[in-house]
């Protein structure tokens, strides 16, 4: 079997767990205020909905991938995870500033929800495809 008839399995299943998380992510709450009674979620404002874009982005490139492998297609998806990975971190820290400054309210309550870090995790996954993978064949 020729390189260019071999799938590309692992970076498929990557790119599509990676957007999966990014997409589950997203539709999360990234905040809650009144001790978890109001919950936002990602996809409320327009970072959120980048994220889930960029998610469904990742899925399908991951199946392109699986159908036919290309080397700059794997290349070109964890670039858009290293951009995906850089704004999530931007976001978080941003909702950390937020959260902060909440923080001594004495009726808000505010707090991070998961759904952010799930999609920072995510984003971390599809990153971790701009590794070329290993040419090495392990013999049995």
């Amino acid at each position: 079997m020729t390189a260019r008839a071999e799938r590309d399995w692992l970076g498929g299943a990557m790119a599509i767990i990676g957007g999966s998380a990014l997409v589950v992510g997203a539709l999360l709450p990234w905040m809650s205020l009144f001790a978890g009674l109001h919950r936002y979620s990602g996809v409320t404002g327009p970072y959120g909905q980048l994220l889930l874009l960029g998610g469904v982005f990742a899925i399908v490139a991951g199946v392109a991938m699986l159908a036919r492998p290309r080397h700059r297609l794997r290349l070109a998806v964890g670039a858009l995870g290293v951009v995906l990975t850089a704004f999530a971190w931007w976001v978080l820290v941003g909702l950390r500033a937020t959260t902060r400054s909440l923080e001594h309210h004495p009726l808000l309550l505010a707090r991070a929800g998961p759904g952010l870090f799930i999609a920072l995790a995510g984003a971390l996954i599809v990153a971790s495809l701009i590794v070329p993978p290993s040419r090495r064949r392990v013999r049995a």
